[in-house]
């Protein structure tokens, strides 16, 4: 080939649309040609091939990283190769007003507005109480991500979460009715009004605190987004979104507002940190799970509310335990311990029916942290790995961590039937939802049990919610500026973990009243793992 050629070549390429001014039909030569051949004539010479070969290596190779260095082409076809994400596809304009708003999905619906998306990418963040330093957050060390060599130590074990357990009870509750199937009886109206309570305590910017003032019993915790995302569990679980009813519908919305504002983004891993507070993770698993939640349950999808759900996902994962694949209060920390564990495993469950991205790995590292707290042969869990031994398993920590470890064993895949399992159940359905001696209840440790006795389906299921739904609407408030909430005081108990033993004096009264209701809505909030929800 001809170095004019060549030029001629790189001309198309790159000066598609050049044209000499000097007109064709004319005999002199274009200003292009002669160009064209004093360079050629340039690197004719031996000593300017190398020059030649140089230039050509350094476009083949710029051709190629514009290749790595293009942005992907989103999955809603809103962007083209090019990476202008601002063109919409004219079927997705709105040809009434003439602008380019992209409409959000409707499955069908009618449009409804929401305003969700607006408060999110414009609102700044109201009354800070500067409780959350986002410049330590943004400062913290990377996290490392998880060695894929890390095995599963128990192949004959499943170790993926187990279908079912969705949220589509939620808009059916008066059909399927809360706990003691009341329906719209009695418990369902000592949920409506613990709904009332948690809205009328809610902040000006969309907030909850442990510390309410204006009640007897406030918490000592000062983590705003895990009050928050306590507060929002119950709206979410009774099936308040913040697109319907109206009845809550601003509640929710304002509150999931101040959620998404408050996280911190990674630019360096590109996941959401929600950590706050002294016992971090607590916060960032519940509010990924609110995240998940309220994202699942959208009938109008939006990407802001999908794509943090997925970074808190994906900072939950690169916060294991890549020694023995729990959590605790600090990403990374070893070793793990059973409570934090638990509200991060629950936070991916969420993530898996809200059909986000859960990585497998995960999942074999949680059944192997369970492995190693398992003791009785699976039947009763510890707290954590040190120290390694059995508490009295009367007392509420041990009956917690038992619950906890079950429940989350049916949620990695153990099923009724599973000899360790069945067995394990029938401990915790023997001691019942209660202290023993008539010591009233231990709300952490009946929201997991709970749960385990929900999902497992045993032939007690009915006598257990039966009895705890007379107990929670018993011992309800109702008078005064408390009516509708719960608090139960702790009770001195040698053989409790610290943990377990300061969580109402910590948690307050809005912990209570959450989980009170979180145990209230069980029948329709989660839906049975292995049997139909009719019972």
């Amino acid at each position: 080939m001809r170095i004019s050629d060549l030029l001629h070549f790189l001309r198309q390429i790159f000066f598609p649309n050049w044209k000499p001014k000097e007109s064709d039909e004319s005999d002199e030569p274009t200003r292009f040609a002669v160009w064209a051949e004093s360079i050629g004539k340039r690197l004719r010479t031996k000593e300017n091939i190398g020059t030649l070969v140089s230039i050509l290596l350094h476009v083949l190779f710029l051709v190629l990283l514009s290749f790595f260095l293009l942005p992907e082409v989103r999955k809603d076809g809103l962007g083209d190769i090019l990476g202008d994400f601002n063109q919409v596809p004219e079927e997705l304009i709105d040809g009434d007003s003439g602008s380019n708003e992209i409409k959000l999905e409707t499955d069908g619906l009618p449009d409804e507005p929401s305003s969700l998306l607006t408060q999110v990418e414009h609102q700044s963040t109201q009354e800070d109480d500067g409780s959350h330093s986002r410049d330590q957050a943004a400062a913290s060390e990377p996290i490392p991500d998880p060695d894929v060599t890390h095995a599963a130590t128990d192949s004959g074990k499943r170790a993926d979460f187990t279908p079912g357990g969705g949220f589509e009870g939620r808009t059916g509750r008066a059909n399927i009715g809360g706990l003691g199937g009341d329906g719209g009886g009695a418990g369902e109206a000592a949920v409506e009004a613990g709904l009332a309570w948690l809205a009328r305590h809610q902040n000006r910017d969309g907030s909850w605190t442990f510390d309410i003032k204006c009640c007897a019993n406030g918490g000592s915790h000062t983590s705003r987004v895990a009050a928050t995302a306590l507060a929002l569990l119950p709206f979410l679980g009774a099936g308040y979104t913040h697109e319907r009813p109206e009845k809550y519908q601003k509640v929710v919305e304002n509150g999931l507002v101040f959620l998404l504002n408050r996280g911190v983004l990674s630019e360096l891993t590109n996941t959401f940190d929600y950590r706050e507070g002294g016992q971090a993770m607590y916060s960032h698993g519940l509010a990924a799970i609110v995240l998940c939640e309220a994202h699942a349950m959208s009938r109008k999808k939006i990407p802001r509310l999908r794509e943090t759900a997925q970074g808190a996902i994906d900072f939950i994962e690169r916060a294991q335990d890549q020694q023995l694949g729990g959590w605790r209060y600090n990403p990374n920390q070893s070793p793990g311990d059973l409570s934090v564990t638990a509200w991060q495993i629950m936070a991916l469950k969420s993530a898996k029916l809200a059909d986000l991205h859960v990585s497998q790995q995960t999942i074999y590292w949680a059944s192997d942290f369970l492995d190693d707290l398992e003791m009785d042969g699976g039947r009763q869990y510890i707290y954590t790995t040190e120290p390694r031994r059995l508490r009295n398993r009367n007392s509420d920590s041990q009956r917690t961590c038992n619950a906890t470890g079950l429940l989350l064993r049916m949620y990695l895949g153990w099923a009724p039937g599973e000899k360790m399992l069945d067995e394990g159940m029938e401990m915790i359905e023997g001691s019942g939802p209660f202290r023993p001696g008539g010591g009233g209840c231990c709300l952490y440790y009946a929201y997991y049990a709970t749960l385990a006795m929900h999902h497992h389906g045993n032939s007690g299921w009915n006598r257990w919610a039966s009895e705890l739904s007379d107990f929670l609407v018993r011992t309800q408030a109702k008078s005064g500026h408390e009516s509708g909430s719960w608090f139960f005081p702790d009770r001195h108990d040698p053989d409790a973990d610290e943990l377990i033993l300061n969580t109402s004096a910590a948690g307050g009264r809005l912990l209570n009243t959450s989980l009170a209701l979180l145990i209230l809505e069980t029948p329709y909030r989660i839906l049975p793992l292995y049997r139909a929800s009719d019972r």
